[in-house]
Formats: structure tokens, C-alpha cells, sequence
């Protein structure tokens, strides 16, 4: 997952954001997730499986600046333990929904985010759709 830590620019976050949405009407930029680096690392394991052993680390935080983003960085998912049967997707489809807790819990709305500094970006986006 590609991320910027806090002292990135507002013009690093409008590159990103196009980056990856890349007018694609199936992609849209629909806020920011304020996440601490060791918020993440802290996902561990809570319990032995087959594939992981109590504390293993989920995700780890790499410092990956790019041409023009010098605050990039790369939240990436740590590998499982080698399993004859279960691939590493099946621990990771297991485990996503934590980090997906973590950064729902943080989200802001293109409005919210730096007193919408960034709201013109999501603009440019299709609308969300609503899931009941």
C-alpha cells in the first residue's frame, strides 16, 4: 500500500492521488487514513496458526521516496510461515481486515483532511457509491 507520511506536501498528495486513480472510473480518492507508523507495526499475531506464531508482525513500513515524492512510503504485508497447502493469501485475507480497521478508524473526507486541501482532487472523482 503506497502511503505519505504527515510532512508531505499538499501538491505530494494531489501526485499520488492522480497517480492512482488515473481517471479510471472505477477508482476514486475518498479520503485520507492518518495512520502512526507504529500503530501499524503493532499488528501482530494474536494466536499460533499455521502460518503465523504469536506476535509475528502483519505489516511492516518502508521508507520508499520517489521522483518527487520524498515523503513516500510503502506499508507492505509480512510473509506468512511456509505452509504445504495454504498460500500466503489465505493469511493475508485473514489479517487485512485489521488494517482495515485501523485505518477506517482514522479516515478523513477530502473536506476534513487539512481544511480541504484537498477536496479540488476528489472533485475530479467519480462519485462514491453507497454500499447497504
Amino acid at each position: 500500500m503506497s502511503v505519505l507520511r504527515g510532512a508531505a506536501s499538499d501538491a505530494e498528495f494531489e501526485t499520488i492521488i492522480r497517480r492512482r486513480v488515473k481517471g479510471d472510473a472505477k477508482r476514486w480518492f475518498s479520503g485520507v487514513a492518518s495512520l502512526h507508523s507504529a500503530d501499524v507495526r503493532s499488528l501482530t499475531a494474536d494466536a499460533d496458526t499455521e502460518q503465523r506464531s504469536v506476535g509475528d508482525r502483519l505489516y511492516c513500513v518502508f521508507d520508499t521516496d520517489m521522483a518527487g515524492l520524498p515523503y513516500h512510503a510503502d506499508i507492505i504485508a509480512t510473509m506468512p510461515h511456509r505452509h504445504d497447502k495454504k498460500k500466503p493469501k489465505d493469511a493475508w485475507r485473514t489479517e487485512r481486515g485489521r488494517m482495515l480497521a485501523l485505518m477506517l478508524n482514522q479516515l478523513s473526507t477530502p473536506a476534513q483532511f487539512r481544511a480541504g486541501s484537498l477536496a479540488d482532487v476528489a472533485a475530479t472523482s467519480p462519485p462514491r457509491r453507497e454500499f447497504s
